[in-house]
């Protein structure tokens, strides 16, 4: 079931609807702490589909400290 009340529209953990290149910047800077720099280079490894980059950002995304609440 869709969490409505999150800007990001969660569902079982996942982001269930499309996403401007933006709002994966913010989700990165809110969920897992990313900077500005950091949230930007995993913006241009989607938009260009760099696998191996977005492999290295999710671990990082896993490893880092919950925080939402």
């Amino acid at each position: 079931m869709e969490d409505q009340s999150s800007p990001y529209f969660l569902a079982h953990g996942i982001v269930t609807h499309n996403c401007y290149q933006e709002q994966i910047m913010k989700m990165a800077q809110d969920l897992a702490g990313y900077s500005l720099g950091q949230a930007d280079l995993l913006r241009r490894a989607m938009g260009k589909k760099k696998v191996s980059e977005m492999q290295k950002h999710r671990e990082i995304f896993i490893k880092a400290p919950p925080k939402m609440a």
